[in-house]
């Protein structure tokens, strides 16, 4: 296949000497490297033209090229494959891969009929993505992908947002946090997010990665003005956001501006929201992908107590009850701590007689998982 310069590449040759790596039982060489290795330069900043020999075409952002593979097949063709989360096609016999002029994408983009979100600063496209950009919205889950500068962001009066959070991290600590940024539903209302998105994955500019299911973004969330003495009392719905400024504590004076970081409420004093509050976002991935529900714990007695178990502890909450009802956010919990910070907080149960035991997982990413009944 070739490059827009018309360079002939020879991937096998290739493969000789460059590091490869494997996505999705594939492996093959990162495509940003073909490029850099064919002497394209500045390829983040470019947008660029995936070509089969069918006519099969995809067009991909700069910065996501790091995230495809070249790949040699037993057949000799040569292949593109794709990391799921980005959202693309892979393409089994390549062509071509070619830069796009910045005015020929504008101008498909029109033809096709697509949102052109106008940038409130000048009149280019989020369509288009260049130097400045910080934020790219993308996925099988919107309509149009969308590439944002923090200017851009800063522009976005509807969606501006100045918060106060209750916070809680794994060891467990509490605080309190402000932000000031833009509402999270306001940006995914301008990618034209789909009726059946159902998952989103924060991504930081290091590969850090967090997964949510729609509903734990998306639905409502609160801070706990009483949380630090434990009280539920009057909670006061926030939105998820992406805050360009944050800081500890209550007075928005404490927010400095930084990189861009989400900022989600709580739902519930054990909620451990900070697991997701990634830091330095530069993507957000919109699946329609259904990520399932966590797996049910495990219940056993001995001694009067009942030690509780599951397959992801350390990324769950396990709240349970001993009267019958239903557990949820409001329950006491089992495992307020993790196994790596303080695991002698993990306790068993202590029962006396005869009950009914029962336990739900919770946590970010999938669905809550079936209430597990256990008699004792």
């Amino acid at each position: 296949f070739s490059t827009n310069a018309d360079a002939a590449i020879f991937p096998d040759k290739m493969l000789e000497y460059m590091d490869t790596v494997e996505i999705d039982g594939q492996k093959g060489i990162p495509l940003n490297e073909v490029l850099y290795e064919t002497e394209v330069k500045t390829v983040k900043s470019k947008t660029f033209d995936i070509i089969g020999t069918q006519g099969e075409k995809i067009t991909v952002a700069g910065t996501d090229m790091n995230r495809g593979i070249l790949v040699v097949q037993r057949d000799g063709s040569t292949g593109v494959f794709w990391d799921k989360s980005t959202g693309y096609k892979n393409i089994n016999n390549l062509l071509r891969i070619r830069l796009v002029p910045t005015g020929q994408l504008a101008e498909a983009k029109v033809k096709e009929g697509k949102s052109t979100d106008v940038r409130q600063s000048g009149g280019s496209n989020f369509a288009i993505p260049d130097e400045d950009t910080k934020l790219t919205i993308t996925g099988d889950g919107i309509t149009n992908t969308i590439y944002l500068s923090m200017k851009d962001l800063k522009g976005m009066q509807g969606g501006y947002t100045e918060q106060c959070f209750s916070t809680v991290n794994n060891y467990p600590t509490r605080n309190f946090a402000v932000g000031k940024g833009v509402s999270i539903s306001y940006l995914l209302e301008k990618a034209g997010i789909k009726s059946g998105a159902r998952s989103i994955q924060i991504e930081a500019s290091d590969g850090y990665k967090a997964l949510l299911t729609r509903d734990q973004l998306l639905g409502k969330r609160y801070r706990y003005p009483g949380f630090l003495s434990g009280s539920t009392a009057n909670p006061v719905e926030v939105k998820s956001m992406l805050a360009w400024a944050f800081g500890e504590g209550k007075s928005m004076s404490k927010a400095t501006e930084g990189e861009l970081r989400l900022v989600i409420g709580q739902q519930g004093l054990h909620d451990v929201n900070t697991a997701v509050s990634v830091q330095m976002v530069s993507k957000i991935t919109v699946s329609t992908k259904d990520t399932g529900s966590w797996n049910k714990a495990a219940a056993i007695v001995a001694n009067g107590q009942i030690t509780l178990n599951h397959d992801a502890l350390d990324q769950v909450k396990l709240y349970y009850t001993l009267d019958g009802t239903e557990p949820n956010q409001f329950s006491q919990v089992y495992n307020p701590s993790t196994t790596y910070f303080q695991p002698d907080l993990i306790k068993p149960i202590p029962v006396n007689g005869s009950g009914f035991l029962k336990v739900k997982a919770i946590g970010y990413g999938k669905r809550d998982s079936e209430v597990l009944t256990y008699a004792y």
